[in-house]
């Protein structure tokens, strides 16, 4: 049988053609690939000029980046484009720069009218530092557009972690670094949004808001932060940040809080809710909620909101708002928490100390209430939220639905707890302690853990005054504290102490410890979860050094 006779022209005309495809989806492929790096290369910049506070960069930088974004995806449209798609071997990576190039171009979008919208305001004044007042009807008109470019950043980061699967190296790691770059981005654009739609009732634009700012210290451990060293009042019309009053531990001998429930009294030995104990309870709703009624007891005043933060995150705003002056020093963050933490019980009179805290409190809020709210502080707010520091307890409908409370405890968490109140003589040795959860086995139904518990040498030290030991000098100092390790809810927890009921659902077991300067006490734990998935994170007290206050368990 004879083959058939093969056209060579045919052939020549054919490979000419396909040639001329090669060349020119070649070349446009190179063009894409060139403006999709202008494109990250121009998001680098905006990232960089945002946190330097030059607005006009940013809008120049985002104005570049959407000009390359649209010939990107210029380029990943028309005929040559969709052969490319469709060949063997190449095609998903053809249709992963095509969504890369769609992304950019939504993204750009959405986040050019944001910057301008921002850009106006703050030539206007309207972003100023809250002592002249913010403009929080300004604030309120950006909220639409950063909820948007939310929208926008997470439907796109959905698309490209859905793409077709890549072959070309730079091609994946395109799609890997725009995935590892959007997603924490589409969490700062949410938590963005939810504040700028939370900044009228916040700031008070219906009516004045008080807040009670409560700084705790780590020298003392607590289960929700540290001991209150200095309570302050902020008060908030029109956006502008007023400092009310402050005062001390000391104002509020003899007041007491009645409104625990038997069942927490019984769990956390809480004898008698005062000051010291109010915040022994790990509930942030409810020690809020004592914090107010004893406010209010004091002075007759009502405040909207309860903010706890310890001198760790202070720490951490200091060092935002480039440093604050108390009495007459100026201090960057951690010179700030040595004096807090250790500094100020160098003076034996435990008035001086409350008072030497309440001033270091208020030039903090007066720092921040002067300073804009530039990177450095949201960032630093970020950080201290993240790291389980900062505390937030609404106390009015309007205040909670506009930014409900901070949770301190997951279904799913455990938690070991340390509470040093049980010291009649009101020790300071807090910040010498660290306790660490070192896992164990990781079962679905049972999960093995060891609590340690050190106390520093340091602990020891000759320079300390009686009342940071809490013992006369000479004596032996000891840490005594009660450890209480709570399981997951619906669960249960084995090993530790005692079981001392439930609460909240949560079985609390209680061993009570000494510990001499240098010592140190290993636990061990056994978690059951039941109804919930196995336990993942254990909280623990928010230490006295910078760092997460919980622990990765599996």
């Amino acid at each position: 049988m004879r083959r058939p006779r093969v056209n060579r022209r045919l052939v020549r005309i054919v490979a000419g053609v396909v040639g001329l495809v090669v060349l020119v989806a070649g070349w446009r492929v190179v063009q894409v690939a060139r403006d999709l790096s202008a494109v990250r290369e121009a998001g680098a910049r905006a990232r960089d000029a945002a946190s330097a506070g030059d607005l006009a960069g940013v809008q120049g930088a985002v104005r570049d980046a959407r000009g390359h974004a649209l010939d990107a995806e210029a380029g990943t449209t028309g005929r040559v484009w969709a052969v490319l798609q469709r060949l063997p071997l190449v095609g998903g990576d053809a249709r992963t720069v095509a969504t890369l190039a769609e992304a950019s171009a939504r993204l750009t979008a959405a986040g050019l009218p944001l910057v301008d919208a921002v850009a106006r305001a703050d030539g206007r004044g309207a972003l100023g530092s809250p002592s002249d007042g913010l403009d929080v009807a300004a604030v309120a008109r950006i909220a639409p557009l950063l909820r948007s470019a939310a929208g926008v950043a997470d439907s796109s980061l959905a698309d490209l972690r859905s793409a077709d699967d890549d072959r070309l190296g730079p091609v994946a790691s395109g799609r890997e670094n725009a995935v590892a770059e959007l997603g924490p981005a589409v969490a700062g654009l949410r938590r963005a949004a939810r504040t700028a739609a939370a900044a009228p009732t916040l700031l008070g634009a219906d009516e004045e808001r008080r807040y009670l700012v409560v700084v705790q210290s780590n020298a003392g451990v607590r289960s929700l932060g540290g001991y209150a060293g200095s309570l302050l009042e902020v008060r908030v019309r029109d956006g502008r940040v007023v400092l009310g009053r402050t005062t001390t531990a000391h104002a509020f001998d003899g007041v007491r809080y009645r409104g625990l429930s038997a069942a927490t009294r019984r769990v956390f030995d809480a004898r008698t809710a005062e000051l010291t104990q109010a915040n022994r309870v790990p509930g942030v709703t409810e020690v809020g909620r004592q914090w107010a009624a004893m406010w209010a007891a004091r002075f007759d005043e009502r405040v909207d909101g309860v903010l706890m933060l310890d001198t760790v995150s202070l720490g951490y705003l200091v060092d935002a708002v480039g440093g604050v002056r108390v009495d007459g020093r100026t201090l960057d963050g951690t010179r700030f928490r040595d004096l807090v933490q250790a500094g100020v019980y160098r003076d034996p009179d435990p008035v001086r100390q409350d008072r030497l805290l309440a001033r270091a409190g208020a030039a903090v809020v007066l720092g921040l209430r002067d300073a804009g709210p530039d990177a450095a502080l949201l960032e630093a707010l970020r950080r201290s939220l993240e790291e389980e520091r900062l505390q937030w307890a609404p106390q009015r409908a309007s205040v909670a639905a506009a930014v409900p409370a901070t949770r301190l405890l997951e279904p799913a968490d455990a938690a070991v707890l340390v509470d040093d109140t049980v010291n009649r003589f009101g020790s300071k040795l807090g910040r010498f302690l660290r306790v660490e959860v070192v896992p164990g086995s990781c079962g679905r139904a049972t999960q093995d853990a060891r609590v340690r518990l050190t106390l520093d040498r340091a602990a020891g030290a000759r320079s300390l005054t009686p009342s940071v030991t809490g013992v006369a000098r000479g004596a032996a100092v000891r840490l005594r504290a009660d450890v209480f390790v709570l399981g997951p809810r619906g669960g249960a927890v084995r090993g530790a102490g005692s079981s001392v009921g439930r609460w909240q659902g949560r079985e609390v077991r209680r061993v009570s410890v000494a510990l001499a300067p240098g010592a140190s006490i290993t636990l061990p734990v056994r978690w059951r979860p039941s109804g919930t998935p196995p336990v993942s994170r254990v909280v623990l007290p928010a230490p006295a050094v910078p760092g997460p206050a919980y622990r990765s368990l599996c």
